[in-house]
């Protein structure tokens, strides 16, 4: 069975009156000039119309669609150029022209990508079980459950449910190319969400424009989501919580930890999360049955992390600058300040002296016993201490020249203090001088640091990345004034010739992140339509589904569905005409379901 091409679609409709009225090429502007969505004959389908009478699917009285006893009081009827389709509904239409099967041949409708848009089919999508997997993978199986990333009208990413991958047609194509280098393939009509929060098709985006961006990194195995801010970074675990939760899958338990039941802190899909006690939790990982146990593990852990110097030099130093930078925050200081004065109440100044007080009574004899036999007949130590004292503040003849060298040598900080037979307190005679810089080892460029930050979604983690501290940074300030803040639009170029096309939708947000790192909107229209048997002939009865959180205008005697057409290796024993189907010869009007 295969798909037949343009030149046997014209000549099945003139010939054999297969489609009425038939157009033989496509028809895109109306007949006063507008521009419309196009109808008529393509490459390898034929684009059939919707005809201007519509039933509008409501739900006031709490109906339930029943294919077996449809009620009709369910659905306005309307005439009208244009049906706006309500949020999270459909309605059902009928087609302006009028079909006739061939015997031989089975015709399939699909949606058009003017109401579907869409990509091509090697596009990926971000998903929260992190992977990514691309939409023709996806429309391979739609059956499946997928959930990527979606963001609300103030900006908030939060996780979505991504329902009904599916094929589409063939559409012309977009090539947009990020400042990351991603490359995304749409149609032209496709919306981008922008970083201000609006949306702008493809077609109109502007080199430079920034888009709202998805930035995930991995921390101790658990991935995180950046927020709109900029600042503020989810745990994509939390996100599957939240969604579970605004579902009803489980309710509110405090003092609770959110648990991945198969152990893949990566699978993040809402039926892999589940709240457990704190307690149960620790107690089900193994960390809180034997605190000792649990006490000498992080001992051990530290231990093995010791032996090596550039390590304990590294953790030493981002030790001492998260300090400086927490307490270099506004507030931070007198807010510090004002806990311990509350928390150093005057009864608990008068339990610490007690306490003191015991201690030095019951040890003072023995620390003093202990430091006198430390310093007895050690005239070596003591010389020692009294030049090292006098060194830190004189070494004269240590320059800041010299420490360069001694670093450039050693490669680390305290094997130039070695080298240079100085304490490291030295170099604080020189505030200025950046220690790291002037370390001997492989330089970091800034396409180096720019794919480090690529990789890890965060200046902490490139820095971990290249082994380096985070003040590296500090040689790129336009790396770090774009990162992460946007994506931006590098270029736009039109693709050659037609294309698959396929998309998917996200019913809670209206849009969803790719794995470029980009938010799209919705792929929101559906059409749905029972395949076209051999020998069936009328009017197409079309649902037309709007998967959207906003409503969704169709215009009436234009474009709404492609239909594809395959012919038979084989002529079938009996047609729908000969069983005498009870939808054959359809009027030009909504037909609804009957048994």
């Amino acid at each position: 069975m295969g798909l037949k091409s343009d030149r046997w679609i014209k000549s099945k409709a003139k010939h054999e009156g297969m489609i009425e009225p038939f157009y033989d090429t496509l028809v895109r502007h109306s007949k006063t000039g507008e521009k419309i969505i196009s109808y008529g004959l393509s490459s390898y389908g034929y684009d059939i119309r919707i005809a201007p009478e519509f039933k509008i699917f409501t739900n006031v009285n709490s109906a339930i669609v029943d294919p077996k006893n449809f009620n009709e009081s369910t659905f306005v009827s309307i005439k009208g150029d244009v049906c706006i389709i309500p949020p999270n509904s459909f309605i059902l239409g009928y087609s302006t022209e009028k079909i006739k099967t061939p015997d031989d041949t089975l015709i399939l409708c699909i949606g058009k990508s003017s109401y579907a848009r869409c990509f091509d089919g090697a596009t990926k999508v971000a998903l929260a079980n992190g992977t990514s997997l691309s939409l023709a993978e996806m429309a391979s199986n739609p059956k499946e459950t997928y959930f990527g990333y979606g963001a609300l009208a103030d900006g908030t990413i939060v996780m979505t449910e991504l329902l009904e991958p599916r094929y589409v047609g063939r559409d012309s194509l977009l090539e947009v190319e990020l400042d990351s280098g991603e490359i995304v393939k749409c149609t032209p009509d496709h919306e981008w969400l922008l970083r201000d929060g609006t949306y702008v098709e493809a077609s109109q985006l502007k080199t430079g424009a920034s888009i709202m961006p998805l930035y995930r990194q991995i921390s101790r195995g658990y991935e995180a989501v950046m927020q709109q801010n900029g600042t503020c970074w989810s745990a994509t675990h939390w996100l599957a919580d939240d969604w579970n939760l605004l579902n009803n899958i489980y309710q509110k338990i405090e003092d609770a930890h959110r648990h991945h039941i198969d152990e893949n802190k990566r699978n993040n899909y809402p039926a892999n999360i589940i709240r457990m006690n704190s307690i149960d939790h620790l107690k089900y990982h193994n960390y809180f049955r034997d605190s000792e146990l649990h006490s000498s593990r992080i001992k051990e852990a530290f231990e093995k992390l010791k032996q090596d110097p550039e390590w304990v030099l590294r953790f030493s130093e981002a030790q001492s600058i998260r300090s400086k930078n927490w307490f270099a925050k506004p507030g931070v200081k007198e807010a510090h300040g004002q806990a311990m004065k509350s928390a150093w109440t005057d009864a608990r100044r008068v339990e610490a002296a007690e306490r003191q007080r015991q201690f030095m009574q019951e040890n003072l004899r023995a620390h003093s016993q202990k430091m006198k036999d430390a310093w007895k007949d050690d005239e070596d130590r003591k010389k020692r201490q009294a030049e090292f004292a006098r060194q830190i503040n004189i070494r004269d003849e240590i320059t800041e020249e010299k420490i360069i060298a001694a670093l450039k040598e050693a490669g680390n900080i305290r094997g130039a203090a070695n080298l240079l037979n100085c304490d490291r307190s030295v170099f604080r005679r020189f505030p200025e001088l950046d220690l790291e810089s002037h370390l001997d080892r492989k330089q970091i460029t800034e396409k180096d640091a720019a794919e480090a930050l690529k990789e890890a979604g965060s200046i902490r983690g490139a820095a971990k990345l290249l082994n380096y501290s985070r003040s590296v940074f500090k040689k790129f300030p336009n790396l770090l004034k774009e990162t992460p803040n946007n994506h931006k639009i590098k270029s736009i170029h039109e693709c050659k010739g037609l294309h698959d096309v396929f998309c998917v939708t996200s019913a809670a947000t209206g849009n969803f992140a790719l794995e470029a790192g980009v938010f799209v909107k919705n792929c929101g229209l559906i059409v749905n339509v029972t395949p076209m048997e051999p020998g069936w002939e009328g009017h197409i009865t079309l649902e037309v589904s709007n998967t959207t959180p906003l409503p969704a205008k169709i215009y009436a005697n234009e474009g709404v569905a492609q239909l594809l057409f395959f012919e038979g290796d084989d002529p079938c024993e009996i047609t729908y005409r000969d069983r005498k189907g009870k939808y054959q010869n359809q009027p030009p009007e909504v037909v609804l379901p009957r048994l």
